[in-house]
């Protein structure tokens, strides 16, 4: 919980406009079909409009609002009264993995593994970031824990209900990001654990449950799918880019070697890498239901994500748990080579070489996403630039909203519009998203060129252009209008990332040459 409310009243995460304002909208139109299913994110949609359901009932029974309008209308002004419950509900989703690794590790492994694995995923930082971001990963990653977890129980016990019920699951996370089908792939594992107890013709039989059950339970939970077919491939196209500033790969090969590189290594240590190697190979040994109904949908997903175009640190999520169930299946063999006396005392070592510096980074992350540069930039614009001055902005700088210039942000085929207007009239996401025309971003780059002298303001607080820049070959159509727009500014501050300090991109304070008046 610690800085769960970083960055607000900003939103520095670009995705949680989205998933705010859509469920927004289906509360605000009474309809349940989401008609955006880039994730799908169908599961999520449903949670948080409810949540923001929750928490304008309650605000209208305190008087903090008249009514639903009212509540709207707050909600615009400061997103933060529904943004920080909805922190809180992902952040028990993030508990939710910790407690499903600890009951995994214990019934495919024993008691320890389950315990080494759950403190190990509550240290690590990216887990603990993406506990904090409204975002369908770690809900996701909760139903795939959820139903790897009743797959071992059926490779325990070859009951038929855990098969229905880890089915269930899968489909419950395919609703809220589509890779979670692939889980369903520890069904078959299941069953082949068992085939000689069941006999064959029993285990053909139970081998198709999981996957026929997740994808009734995929359509069953998000049925438009079906219904609203040409949205389903609209925004499935939409998602498919193959270069992103920052986050474009560079193969398959060259990918795993960065997830490994930038989540394993990063992430859990050279001691932990070296323990979760030892653990991948001793798995099928010692604990032979998490190698085979529990590993598979994992690696599976693993091998997906390194096949795309993109590589996000985010996108591992759902792999960090195993990540974490390996070390943890490493560590006690390890422990277990040793005379009975040195065990404890080695185990108490161990976790601390392995944790402490786990903890220390997961703090230096912590700091730095409280610590942004977008709020250190707002903070130098109130104390420097006139409170009249018009002021042009890249982010959701809800903090600035308070100033009587106007403010301007950058919004595709739109051009800059004026955010207090736009703001007034309460616009649905299907509006933003179709002047967005399909960008990834919403910034000054993908301006339409015809639109881009409604971007002059007195003051330009500029987050994008350094990643453009940095990726010029890549990217020169998004820096001529960085270019146009900058030639003959001033440039007043720079802000800049520093490890362990400050998060954010490279964020600059310019004054326009000639910017017209508001």
């Amino acid at each position: 919980m610690w800085h769960i409310d970083f960055g607000l009243p900003a939103l520095n995460d670009p995705d949680e406009p989205l998933f705010v304002m859509n469920a927004l909208d289906m509360l605000r139109e009474r309809r349940l079909n989401p008609e955006w299913f880039g994730h799908p994110a169908t599961i999520l949609f449903y949670a948080l409009a409810l949540i923001i359901a929750a928490v304008g009932w309650v605000g209208t029974l305190l008087d903090q609002w008249p009514g639903a309008a009212g509540f709207a209308s707050a909600v615009y002004a400061d997103p933060s009264i529904v943004i920080l419950p909805m922190r809180l509900f992902i952040l028990l989703s993030g508990v939710g993995c910790i407690w499903l690794t600890w009951r995994i590790g214990r019934e495919a492994a024993g008691p320890r593994v389950g315990l080494i694995a759950a403190a190990l995923l509550g240290c690590n930082g990216l887990h603990v970031e993406l506990s904090q971001v409204i975002r369908t990963d770690m809900l996701a990653s909760l139903f795939m824990l959820w139903s790897s977890l009743h797959a071992i129980r059926a490779a325990r016990t070859g009951a038929a209900r855990d098969l229905v019920l880890a089915g269930l699951v899968v489909g419950l996370g395919g609703a809220t990001k589509w890779p979670a089908m692939l889980f369903a792939i520890n069904g078959g594992g299941a069953v082949l654990l068992r085939w000689r107890e069941a006999g064959w013709r029993r285990s053909l039989l139970l081998l198709p449950i999981v996957p026929v059950v997740a994808l009734i339970a995929l359509l069953v939970a998000s049925p438009y799918l079906l219904l609203d077919h040409a949205t389903v491939m609209r925004d499935l196209s939409g998602e498919a880019r193959p270069v992103h500033p920052g986050s474009t790969g560079g193969g398959f090969a060259q990918n795993m070697l960065w997830y490994g590189r930038h989540v394993l290594l990063s992430g859990f240590g050279i001691a932990g890498t070296t323990l979760a190697a030892i653990g991948l190979l001793l798995m099928p040994l010692r604990a032979r239901m998490l190698a085979f109904a529990g590993l598979p949908g994992a690696l599976l997903f693993l091998l997906g994500i390194a096949a795309q175009a993109l590589i996000w640190e985010r996108w591992t999520v759902p792999v960090l748990p195993w990540i974490a169930l390996a070390v943890a299946v490493g560590l006690d063999a390890a422990i277990g080579w040793l005379r009975p006396a040195w065990r404890t005392v080695t185990l108490v070592a161990a976790l601390a070489l392995l944790l402490f510096p786990m903890l220390h980074a997961t703090a230096l992350r912590t700091t730095m996403r409280a610590h942004d540069t977008r709020q250190i930039a707002s903070h130098w614009v109130r104390q420097h630039v006139p409170p009249q001055a018009s002021l042009l902005i890249e982010d959701a700088s809800f903090d600035l909203l308070d100033r009587p210039g106007a403010v301007l942000f950058p919004l595709g085929y739109a051009g800059c519009v004026n955010v207090r207007q736009i703001l007034g009239s309460k616009p649905k996401y299907q509006q933003i998203g179709k002047e967005r025309s399909g960008k990834a971003i919403v910034d000054v780059g993908n301006v339409a060129p015809e639109r881009l002298a409604g971007c002059r303001a007195d003051i330009a607080i500029i987050t994008h252009y350094d990643r453009y820049r940095n990726e010029a070959a890549r990217f020169p159509e998004q820096l001529v209008p960085y270019r146009q727009l900058l030639r003959g500014g001033r440039t007043l501050l720079v802000v800049r990332p520093q490890p362990g300090r400050i998060g954010g991109p490279v964020t600059r304070v310019v004054r326009l040459r000639q910017a017209a008046a508001r």
